[in-house]
Parts: C-alpha cells; structure tokens; sequence
C-alpha cells in the first residue's frame, strides 16, 4: 500500500515570483503545485474573468474560481516565459484546459485546495479526501469494470470504501488525461491491483502510468500519464 508521507513543500511569494524560480521543465517531468485561495487574487481577474466571477453567488466558489483562474495564470506564466496577462487559458471539446504551446497541465479542485500538475506532456490528475463518505461498493456497481468489483470485494467490509476511494481517485485521473470527459470516460478507465498493492491502468486498451501521491495526510491523489514520468518538485503558490 502507498505510504502516507507527505512532501516537502516549496511555497513561493504570490506578489513576487520570479521566472528563473520554476525549476526546468524536462521529458518525463512532472511539477506538482497546490494554489491557496486569497482575497488578493481577486483584483488580479481580467476582463474575460470578471463578468463569470460577479454573477457567482457563493462566496466559497467565487473565491475557488478567482484562486484557479488568477493562480493559474501566474503559474503557467513562469513556464512560458510571459507576463501572466499573456497567458490565456482554453478549453478543450470535453471542457479540459489548455494553453497554447504548452505546458501540459491539469487541476483538481478539494474541500482542501485546489491542485495542479503540469507536464511537458500529458498528463491526468485527481484529488480526493482519503476519508470521503461514500457508499463504496454500490457506486462500483454502476460505474466500475466486474473484476474491480471482484477485488474491492475481497477487502473486509471496513476497508472496502478506502479501498474504492483509491480506484476512484486513478481512474479520475485517467479519464482527465483522456480529455474525454467523466461521462463518457469513467467506464473506459480500467485498473488492477497487483500483488505487491500497485495500481495498474488501462484507458481503452491503451496502458496508462499512475502515480499516486499524498499531498496531505487526509489527501490522495493520483496522476495519469501516457509514459512514465517523475515527480520533481511540489510548489504552492
């Protein structure tokens, strides 16, 4: 089973980030970033975001979308080498969002902040609370393959929803990486355990690499790649 250790975390000034902070960006590389909300992302909205951000009524999500837009932004910025007004942020068919000339990236919003990976290449990731209240075993009935029923049923009762907590995490990711979109790709998404307690994937017959991580104790996550990749960096911003 994955250990719970978490990483050590980078945190860079949000009013002051410099270019040559970010470290290089190689093949096979993955930077892992965690974006905390703050009130002063909201007066660094552009025009394009303003209109959306004003018509939202709850304040939690106004503040989410406001952390992911402007973070995103000021991130993606150090990588391409821009001012981050440059940076504009598109949506592929499926809603997944792109830049132009790369990088690679892709974010999961928690109840404990919002989480990005960014890539050379592509690259899937979700983040889920490890102790989400779930009704494990009737979900799997309706959205995963029989043999992962089988094998989340051999779990013990008690372990049987941490147990889907960690299926559902991998398969979200590779969905993300897809860009398909989780209606039309969740039971395109096959995993397996194997004996030593790794997680294989599968995403429509094409193998898939998954890595998961803990970037808290009460988090799981997991990224999906085409080809394996290394994780060389957590940076909060």
């Amino acid at each position: 089973m994955l250990s719970e250790a978490e990483p050590v975390w980078t945190t860079w000034n949000r009013d002051k980030v410099e270019f040559a902070e970010v470290h290089f960006l190689g093949s096979g590389t993955v930077h892992f970033w965690q974006l905390r909300a703050s009130g002063e992302w909201v007066h660094q909205l552009n025009a394009d975001e303003k209109p959306p951000y004003a018509k939202i009524a709850n304040a939690e999500v106004r503040s989410d979308y406001a952390t992911t837009q402007v973070g995103l932004r000021r991130m993606l910025s150090l990588y391409r080498q821009e001012a981050p007004d440059e940076v504009k942020i598109l949506r592929g068919p499926h809603g997944k969002p792109y830049v132009n000339g790369g990088p690679e990236f892709n974010l999961s919003h928690t109840q404990r902040g919002i989480f990005v990976a960014v890539s050379s290449d592509p690259v899937g990731l979700d983040v889920e609370l490890a102790d989400r209240g779930v009704h494990g075993m009737d979900l799997a009935r309706k959205f995963f393959f029989e043999a992962e029923i089988e094998e989340l049923g051999q779990f013990p009762e008690a372990e049987q929803n941490a147990a889907f907590i960690r299926r559902w995490v991998c398969k979200e990711a590779m969905v993300k990486l897809s860009g398909e979109g989780i209606f039309l790709g969740l039971k395109e998404a096959l995993t397996q355990e194997d004996p030593a307690e790794i997680i294989h994937g599968c995403y429509r017959g094409r193998k898939v690499w998954l890595q998961e991580i803990w970037p808290q104790k009460s988090l799981r996550a997991t990224l999906a790649t085409w080809t394996p990749v290394e994780v060389k960096g957590f940076f909060r911003l």
